[in-house]
C-alpha cells in the first residue's frame, strides 16, 4: 500500500463509531492520558513510551482527515 493509500484506510476505520471506540481504548489503555515515567525503572518508562507512541502516530495519521477525534478523556 502507498502511504496515502494507508492514511486513507486508517481515516476510514477509525472514523466509524467502532473505530473511535477501538482508538478510545488503545488511549486508555497505552498512556495517553496518564504519565509513561516510572520511578526508579527507566525500562518500564521506556516500555510506556514506546506503548504511547504507537497511539501518537496514529493520532497524527488521522487529524489531517477526521478532525472529529477527540483529544480528551471521556468522563
Amino acid at each position: 500500500m502507498t502511504p496515502k493509500e494507508l492514511k486513507e484506510l486508517y481515516a476510514y476505520v477509525f472514523g466509524t463509531e467502532d473505530g473511535q471506540k477501538v482508538l478510545d481504548d488503545l488511549k486508555n489503555r497505552f498512556w495517553f492520558y496518564q504519565p509513561t515515567y516510572t520511578p526508579n525503572d527507566t525500562h518500564e518508562t521506556s516500555y510506556r513510551e514506546g506503548q504511547r507512541s504507537i497511539v501518537l502516530s496514529l493520532m497524527g495519521l488521522l487529524k489531517e482527515d477526521n478532525r472529529k477525534l477527540p483529544t480528551t478523556a471521556k468522563e
